[in-house]
């Protein structure tokens, strides 16, 4: 455990998200993580009608308005809920001695300043908004910027190359393996019975959000060659997201009786649903291929790029985006020694690199270093 028991940290959410659940997720996981450390951990967040889930952190949190038309007014909104946290809190902010704000929600640090030694913003990827001179400003008044991984990294130099690098640190998201883990026979059977997955067959999952920003006519294709190539496996589509139908279609127009949309899933039976699959294909390196991989998956990752290499077990499960990526999953998935043999190898990656209360670890000792 870091020495820290005085440090107080504030966590701050990306309000747009919070609308949707996803960064109170992480914040609060984060947050956990912290508090592990022996961190006082305060979070600021958007109040969201739409997160169900208990929460699990002894964190205060603050909660702000998120008036709802979130989707149509998103700017206005980062704006509203930037100028509101800062003037109604900016004393209590400024008693802080780590501030970690999604980058969206970063905003106070065009006019304060006063935090800016104590704000390490956390960026998933860049260019995050129309107006990169905001994003520009936001990084370079930071004291540092937490990258999500390298790929993100090199996004921020690509587009602002004049920012100091040495300001830009990676950490990779954490997960927390008290919550994602290896299930049992009875655990598995009985999750494949809920969501209707036949209990004889081989099962390839796929997760995630379904939006604009991954190649899902791709994921669909490769998924639907997998399935007719492979009757005695069962292909299972969840998640939901705006372009959902366009999946469906693809799915529907394709007709196989081994290839199902799966549809929302609940939060409770995630780690579940996870555990239950023979192997796991991600449309890009995220939370849900940490997620999967802590449940002792195998698990593919569309995304080859070599920044990704630090964060899969074995370069064999990183695919490029195209449809002949098929071969590569069915060449693991129907070899049950070689599949078990990845899921165990990621199982123990997770372990051994992810866990939230090392990320966090890992933070407090580069905010202490150079502090």
């Amino acid at each position: 455990m870091v020495e820290n028991k005085k440090i107080k940290i504030a966590i701050i959410s990306y309000p747009f998200l919070s609308f949707l659940g996803g960064a109170e997720r992480y914040v609060e996981e984060m947050a956990r993580g912290f508090e592990h450390n022996g961190v006082d951990v305060t979070i600021f967040s958007s109040w969201n009608l739409f997160w169900k889930e208990k929460r699990q952190t002894d964190a205060t949190i603050i909660k702000i308005f998120n008036f709802p038309f979130t989707r149509r007014f998103k700017y206005y909104h980062e704006m509203f809920f930037n100028f509101f946290v800062y003037f109604l809190y900016r004393k209590k902010l400024r008693s802080f001695d780590l501030i970690i704000p999604q980058a969206p929600a970063a905003y106070f640090l065009l006019f304060d300043k006063y935090l800016k030694n104590k704000t390490v913003p956390v960026s998933y990827n860049s260019p995050w908004r129309r107006n990169q001179k905001e994003e520009k400003s936001i990084y370079e008044n930071a004291f540092s910027v937490i990258c999500i991984n390298q790929a993100c990294k090199e996004n921020i130099l690509k587009n602002y190359p004049h920012i100091d690098i040495n300001k830009l640190v990676v950490f990779n998201e954490g997960v927390h393996v008290d919550k994602f883990y290896p299930r049992s026979t009875d655990e598995i059977v009985a999750m494949r019975q809920k969501y209707n997955i036949p209990i004889n067959k081989l099962f390839l999952l796929t997760l995630q959000r379904m939006d604009s920003r991954k190649d899902l006519v791709t994921l669909a294709n490769i998924l639907i060659n997998v399935a007719k190539a492979a009757p005695d496996i069962f292909v299972g589509i969840a998640g939901g997201g705006p372009d959902r139908d366009k999946v469906a279609v693809l799915v529907d127009d394709a007709g196989l009786n081994n290839l199902k949309m799966l549809g929302f899933i609940e939060e409770n039976d995630l780690s579940s649903i996870y555990a239950s699959a023979d192997a796991f294909l991600s449309a890009t390196w995220g939370q849900v291929a940490l997620e999967a991989m802590a449940c002792g998956v195998c698990t593919f990752v569309l995304n080859d790029h070599p920044a990704c290499k630090e964060n899969v077990c074995d370069l064999n499960l990183l695919l490029p985006c195209n449809q002949q990526s098929y071969h590569n999953i069915l060449g693991v998935i129907v070899n049950r020694n070689l599949c078990n043999h990845y899921g165990k190898k990621g199982l123990e990656f997770i372990l051994d690199n992810f866990k939230w209360d090392i990320i966090t670890k890992k933070i407090l000792n580069h905010y202490l270093q150079v502090k």
